[in-house]
């Protein structure tokens, strides 16, 4: 057994309908090793989606009607693919346990080794794409193309599955089928087979095998045996998106009056955009604890599900994703954000001083630069001695150098920076220096776009270069002070003057 791929309908090769989503119709079918026979159950997705539960559905009425009409079979091998929802999941196994327990019989389900899964049901997928080449513009002409798809030995034997047909159990024999429950103990991907039977006692239970040399073992679950019924699994037509049904109201004028009148009968259904927050925590290799699991369980512990913000702030409407590097938009933003700003730059007339004494001013006529790295050397005049102190700003280098002067001033400031002290140590011994400034580089500072300082990545280089320098080694490894003003807490002050 197999699920085919995804068919479109209407399908055409009229232009209008290119581009416009369609109705999509999905094909599970059968294959009987020892009659030749084939068995196509097909549905639209206004009908049925493609749950475990719809699959285990289908399981069942297949094989059911299958042993009716053999009353003398009391063994079935079933064989198919390793796909989880579709054929190894807790809900099939359910449903192939309420056939076990309906007709007394022994059912083996056997999963082919990944790579090798090419069966029989992917030759009824190959006759029955041949026979849908043409326009098709209803399901019901899928069913009709599927039927004549083979002639020999027998024609394909087609079921329509509408809604109210499908069924589910109204409660489970097992939570899961899982060989263990450590983190050590097989999971179901290593499963090989399952078998289902009735024990000694007529009890349903399940064997596994993890190899096809291995023994028959019991699946360490216990299994609830109380009664079982089928009930209704969708009880009135499924719902498409708006976009769809847009779409093929739009493509009626392409269609026949048979499949213009099915297309009224579809429902459509208007999505509500769930508010989502997402938290970003930037990502490292040396980090080697699970923030996603941490952060998630502190919001459990915080916001249970009595808190009055459990509604607004959950699992459901908190996501989680680490932040790797840019997106391409934000790359191709800050690149024309730079390179406009370079060509404004050199067409515009900005003051770069307004120094009254321009001989006298710090940085020779560029004061009012700003995001830039500078460098002070301080040089004492009695003695063969320069020392450099690596600074930056976001601000006018003007606004910082007055910072600086104050230091030297006033003696509450003289801890301010490691300058300031290196002034004040020279001050209090009595000893002449002199103070040179310049320009290192200019960079720019952090931004929500880029999602990175360069003007720290800057400043934190040029300290490591190997020259005699007043700034510590701590500096090196301190954060970025430029990201303070777009915290949450700060939101009312973003008018504030940014950070040096």
């Amino acid at each position: 057994m197999d699920l085919e791929s995804v068919l479109m309908c209407p399908k055409t090769k009229a232009s209008a309908m290119y581009y416009r989503t369609k109705l999509v119709v999905n094909n599970m079918t059968y294959f009987n090793l020892k009659t030749k026979e084939g068995f196509c159950y097909i549905f639209d997705e206004s009908n049925a989606d493609l749950s475990s539960q719809m699959f285990g559905y289908l399981h069942h009425i297949h094989f059911s009607r299958y042993l009716d009409a053999n009353p003398d079979v009391s063994n079935v091998v079933i064989w198919s693919d390793g796909c989880d929802y579709q054929n190894k999941c807790v809900t099939i196994a359910n449903s192939l346990l309420q056939l076990v327990v309906e007709k007394k019989m022994l059912i083996e389900q056997k999963f082919l080794t990944p790579g090798h899964t090419q069966m029989e049901c992917d030759a009824m997928h190959s006759l029955i794409e041949r026979r849908t080449k043409y326009d098709i513009f209803t399901p019901r002409e899928y069913m009709l193309a599927m039927e004549i798809a083979r002639e020999t030995p027998s024609a394909y034997k087609v079921t329509e599955v509408q809604f109210s047909d499908t069924k589910k159990l109204s409660s489970d024999y097992l939570k899961s089928v899982r060989p263990g429950k450590k983190e050590s103990d097989p999971k179901v991907s290593d499963v090989c087979a399952y078998r289902y039977a009735l024990n000694d006692v007529g009890a349903p239970q399940i064997l596994y095998k993890l190899d096809w040399m291995d023994d028959w073992h019991e699946l360490p679950t216990r299994l609830k045996t109380d009664r079982k019924r089928w009930v209704s699994l969708f009880t009135e037509r499924l719902a498409i998106t708006k976009r769809k049904f847009q779409d093929l109201q739009d493509m009626k004028s392409v269609m026949p009056e048979s499949a213009r009148r099915q297309v009224l009968l579809l429902k459509t259904r208007n999505r509500r955009k769930r508010r989502i927050t997402w938290f970003n925590p930037p990502y490292s290799k040396n980090v080697s604890s699970n923030i996603g699991k941490k952060f998630f369980d502190l919001l459990n512990s915080c916001f249970p599900p009595n808190h009055k913000l459990h509604k607004i702030i959950n699992k459901n409407t908190i996501k989680l994703s680490y932040s790797c590097t840019p997106n391409i938009k934000q790359i191709i933003s800050s690149h024309n954000k730079r390179i406009i700003n370079e060509s404004s730059n050199k067409a515009s007339t900005t003051k770069l001083c307004n120094c009254r004494d321009k001989p006298s001013c710090p940085l020779q006529g560029k004061c009012l630069e700003q995001s830039l790295v500078y460098q002070a050397t301080i040089s004492e005049t009695n003695a063969n001695k320069m020392d450099t102190y690596k600074g930056i700003t976001e601000n006018t280098f003007k606004t910082r150098f007055n910072q600086h002067m104050s230091s030297f001033r006033l003696h509450h400031k003289r801890s301010a920076t490691a300058l300031s002290k290196h002034v004040w140590k020279l001050k209090d011994n009595k000893k002449d220096f002199k103070i040179s400034w310049k320009i290192i580089e200019k960079s720019a500072a952090y931004s929500t776009k880029t999602k990175k300082c360069n003007l720290c990545l800057s400043e934190k280089y040029f300290i490591l270069e190997k020259k005699p320098t007043l700034n510590k080694r701590k500096e090196i490894f301190s954060t970025c002070m430029h990201t303070r003003k777009y915290l949450l807490k700060n939101a009312r002050n973003r008018g504030a003057p940014t950070t040096n």
